[in-house]
């Protein structure tokens, strides 16, 4: 146990495990009921990472990343990065003289995260089918039909409204 915090707390896998940290927070948090639909990370929302964003979402689609929720992909992206960094850290670095270790730990740091991209998008592959059938259908818009307002005021809230199938204008 002393050995397993000592190369947890040490420098290139504290980082990491600071963020593994807060993923796991965050997913005890949601567990319990605390969080969930205030922080708008389902997988019916729009913070997923979808091949057409842009940015770091991009990036990581084409890695297969996406499709799944943010939350789900950082915690995944952060474990096996964080395993990587652990193991080279407890079966190379940790005999390395101290300048060595911090530049070769500063690199592994970086690289981690990019080769932590392939098993993540292994485990995410089924994951990804799965969440795509429990996304509700969508909703058709009833923008240019010619529809019945059966109430005195319709807007988002309240109000009833029916289409009239087969017309359009």
């Amino acid at each position: 146990m002393q050995l397993f915090l000592q190369v947890v707390l040490a420098y290139p896998t504290l980082p990491l495990s600071i963020v593994l940290t807060v993923c796991l927070l965050y997913w005890l948090l949601v567990a319990g009921g605390l969080l969930g639909d205030g922080l708008g990370l389902e997988a019916g929302d729009g913070l997923e990472l979808d091949a057409g964003a842009h940015g770091l979402a991009a990036m990581l689609a084409r890695f297969g990343l996406g499709g799944a929720p943010l939350m789900l992909v950082l915690s995944l992206l952060t474990f096996f990065a964080w395993t990587l960094v652990y193991l080279l850290q407890l079966l190379v670095l940790q005999p390395l003289p101290d300048l060595l270790r911090w530049l070769l730990g500063s690199a592994a740091l970086l690289l981690a995260p990019l080769l932590a991209a392939f098993p993540t998008a292994v485990v995410l592959r089924p994951l990804r089918r799965l969440l795509l059938r429990l996304r509700p259908a969508a909703q058709r818009s009833l923008l240019g039909r010619v529809a019945v307002v059966s109430s005195p005021e319709v807007t988002a809230q309240q109000g009833r409204m029916f289409e009239i199938l087969g017309s359009s204008s």
